[in-house]
């Protein structure tokens, strides 16, 4: 064997045990994992076609009246929206992100909203929600390298900040999954190791009905995973 064949080889070698692994990890999870053992939907009751259920009748022409009126000044309307919901956290949770999407234009009625129902974990809830988008526009979906050093540093200084803003919303509603659905969908940014990550993990799925759009996100962010493959 040559040299140069010997350094080759060398070189390949920690490559291919890597793509090694991550075949057989990819195949553990497509045979062994069980979805429902860590509170997620089972896999055979989703339907890949479609992102979400249909909306119901009318739905864009209200969403458009809740944004005129918030833009507006008045953001009562937005607050009865997510309100209607009750305890369908599912619903609820997806009404909370049409506000989020509007207060990403403009987000003054929500701090009248904030400052009028200090108490209200749905507005403390989409508050902190703002940052972890907020955090994201500025990082932008660059690798590492590509993103100025200065936007990184902000968007690691808004992420904490977005967590912390949600664990108080939690305590605002202790039965609501929305602040911990931002917690976990923070960390992922923060990059925090599975031992950080696993008591935001457990306190979403400990609730009695978590957003499946939630604990989708905790999934890929590092929650506890099962047996490691063999």
């Amino acid at each position: 064997m040559s040299i140069f064949v010997a350094v080759l080889l060398a070189a390949l070698l920690p490559v291919l045990i890597d793509c090694h692994r991550r075949s057989r990890a990819a195949d553990w999870a497509r045979t062994r994992f069980d979805a429902a053992a860590y509170g997620l939907v089972p896999a055979g009751t989703l339907d890949p076609r479609r992102a979400g259920p249909p909306g119901p009748p009318g739905q864009r022409e209200t969403s458009q009246a809740i944004a005129a009126a918030a833009w507006g000044g008045d953001w009562r309307p937005a607050a009865a929206h997510v309100e209607a919901a009750g305890r369908d956290w599912d619903e609820r949770w997806s009404r909370l992100e049409l506000l989020a999407e509007i207060a990403q234009q403009d987000d003054a009625w929500l701090m009248e909203w904030r400052i009028a129902e200090p108490r209200s974990c749905d507005a403390a809830t989409l508050v902190a929600k703002l940052s972890v988008h907020r955090a994201w526009a500025i990082r932008g979906s660059g690798y590492a390298r590509q993103v100025p050093a200065q936007n990184m540093a902000k968007f690691r200084q808004l992420l904490p900040t977005a967590i912390e803003a949600a664990q108080r919303a939690s305590l605002l509603g202790p039965e609501n999954p929305g602040p911990w659905v931002v917690m976990v969908t923070a960390a992922r940014g923060a990059q925090y190791t599975p031992r950080r990550f696993r008591p935001l993990w457990h306190g979403l799925v400990a609730l009695p009905r978590t957003t499946t759009r939630g604990t989708g996100r905790a999934c890929s962010t590092g929650a506890p995973s099962g047996p490691a493959p063999t």
